[in-house]
């Protein structure tokens, strides 16, 4: 026997005082009432969804409320009046999906016989629910009730949209199976026919549920012992069959998600290349060198006769400075030719070629003396027409020697070389040497700087290009979840009233969206090797971090499973199942 005593309940208007009702074994137990007076409301308090205060004795044990989803899962089922069948399973889905939730095991033959009891011979059993009828429908939803054994059955107007003839057979189905079974069941109707199966009925009025059909009986308690906890089982297969019931929208959730992380990730990888390609151009066309001297005078020449040492330290100092490859002494040796020209040697920090002046390019080796010491250098190639020397105001043919040969030509030098590891380093090399009170600046200093803003706003473009494309493979990502969520509303109210707390269901979705973005991580590397495939065909060699590209995929998965976790949280989970089924007008 169940007794529910203390019962008040207020919305903006006083529902019940003080009322209390009985419903008990083996008896079909009615309720009746106008609209609006609370027979809704009474009908969720009796079936556990709601949380209004009362005294519920359940076979004499009062119920607690961290008992509340126990009781749901093990004892109790619904059958509500739009049947609340899940569009896109069919009718074998619905029966496992039921026995999965029972922690029962149903086989096609014990469906069979159950279709059958309820004269529903000729449904296959790949039939959607959608193609039934609403008699088809009212009695199938009574049988996935009946699967659980429920020790307590809930219906809300369950002959309403059904013909005359359907009605009876299902009452008279209803009465039989209550008795063999010594079940308790509440049954809330208009139909008149439902009277003359009634065993104890109550009315709802004034404020009041008062007893107008029946007497009290006093029963022993008895409950039969029913696991309390989900078959681990039950979330992968019901997983599945959800794939397979929304996968259209499913797969534009995860085109979403792929198209905002494989594409982003895969212009990423493109905006390298190209800015690593053009820095090589730079890189090509400009020299990676700068030049300090310590000097009092705003001149920066080699042969400034002003020019002072530089501490030892300081030199130290620049060594360690980011960015910084080398640093050269710079030297010019003037000599004339056994050609009687007279010839400027300068440092070749590049390489170990020697290189004559274009407009000695007829020239194949050079004789000169220095200190009495003769020389002869091989030439193996010509300097570009037009060079000019940026660190000297010497003008003549020019020479460039190894910096290992020339050093040994000449005395010390207070003027210095600094061969950069990349252009883009540097403006920062010569700032920090600035910063040291010395004189610093590098070769084509504005051309070198107009290459690489010009380089840095295609960049910035770029990179906000590929930031929109992320946002939109999230927003559209949350945006298709939660319209799957909005088509599955009935579906979460059968598991919630079938037993499913809200951890539960929190680990259901969690699963579903980590499904999400494993199969998106899947697709996002699809579309890396796609890429990498037109790569190869137009000859633009991607330089890729795999371990990077994972990591982007992954954070743009975890953005998108806590966004939507919050989503699913505020819509379903934080509300009680009364007020979901209110928000969807199931009852």
């Amino acid at each position: 026997m169940i007794k529910i005593s203390n019962i008040n309940i207020s919305f903006d208007r006083p529902l019940f005082k003080e009322s209390e009702i009985e419903i008990y074994n083996g008896r079909l137990t009615g309720l009746v009432s106008p609209s609006g007076n609370g027979k809704t409301t009474l009908m969720y308090l009796i079936g556990l969804l709601s949380d209004h205060a009362c005294h519920y004795e359940y076979e004499n044990h009062l119920i607690q409320s961290n008992e509340i989803e126990q009781y749901r899962l093990k004892y109790i089922s619904f059958v509500f009046q739009d049947y609340i069948l899940l569009d896109g399973l069919n009718i074998e889905d619905h029966f496992k999906l039921y026995a999965s939730l029972a922690h029962k095991e149903i086989n096609s033959k014990q469906i069979r016989e159950r279709l059958d009891s309820f004269q529903l011979y000729t449904i296959p059993f790949d039939q959607k629910v959608e193609e039934l009828s609403n008699g088809e429908k009212q009695r199938l939803s009574i049988l996935l009730a009946l699967i659980k054994e429920p020790d307590l059955l809930i219906l809300d107007e369950p002959t309403s949209a059904i013909d005359l003839t359907t009605s009876k057979m299902i009452l008279e189905y209803l009465k039989e199976y209550i008795v063999n079974h010594h079940m308790k069941a509440i049954i809330a109707y208009h139909d008149p026919i439902c009277e003359d199966y009634i065993d104890d009925l109550y009315e709802i009025k004034d404020c009041r549920i008062e007893k107008i059909k029946g007497s009290h009986l006093d029963e022993d308690s008895y409950l039969k012992e029913i696991p309390t906890k989900i078959d681990p089982s039950f979330y992968t297969n019901y997983i599945r069959k959800v794939f397979s019931s929304f996968k259209g929208r499913i797969f534009a959730v995860i085109l979403s998600l792929v198209i905002g992380i494989g594409g982003a990730n895969s212009l990423s990888l493109w905006i390298q290349q190209y800015k690593a390609t053009q820095l090589l151009k730079i890189s090509d066309t400009f020299t990676k060198e700068l030049y300090f001297c310590k000097n009092p005078y705003n001149d920066y020449v080699y042969n400034n006769p002003f020019l002072e040492a530089v501490d030892q330290s300081v030199l130290e100092k620049i060594e360690r400075i980011d960015g910084v490859e080398e640093i050269y002494q710079y030297y010019e040796v003037k000599v004339k030719d056994a050609s009687n020209y007279e010839i400027i040697l300068l440092p070749n920090y590049q390489d170990e070629c020697i290189k004559i002046d274009y407009r000695l390019k007829d020239l194949t080796s050079l004789s000169f003396n220095i200190d009495a010491k003769e020389y002869q250098l091989e030439i193996d190639s010509i300097m570009e027409y037009g060079y000019t020397n940026p660190y000297s105001s010497s003008i003549g043919y020019y020479c460039m020697v190894p910096y290992e040969i020339i050093s040994l030509m000449t005395t010390e030098s207070n003027f210095y070389v600094v061969k950069a590891k990349d252009i883009q380093s540097l403006e920062s090399i010569t700032e920090a040497i600035r910063e040291m009170g010395l004189k610093s600046k590098y070769n084509q200093e504005v051309e070198i700087k107009e290459a690489l803003e010009s380089i840095k706003t295609i960049n910035t473009t770029l990179q906000s290009f590929r930031g929109i494309i992320w946002i939109l493979g999230i927003l559209g990502s949350i945006y298709f979840y939660k319209k799957i969520l909005s088509l599955r509303k009935k579906e979460i109210i059968v598991l919630c009233t079938n037993g499913l707390s809200k951890i539960n269901l929190l680990k259901l979705m969690i699963m579903e969206i980590l499904v999400y973005s494993l199969l998106s991580t899947v697709l996002s590397l699809s579309c890396l090797g796609i890429s990498l495939i037109i790569s190869q065909m137009i000859e633009f060699n991607l330089n890729i971090n795999l371990i990077e590209f994972l990591l982007q995929t992954e954070l743009v998965n975890i953005v998108v499973l806590g966004i939507s976790m919050l989503i699913s949280y505020f819509q379903y989970i934080s509300c009680s199942i009364a007020n979901l089924i209110r928000q969807n007008i199931i009852l």
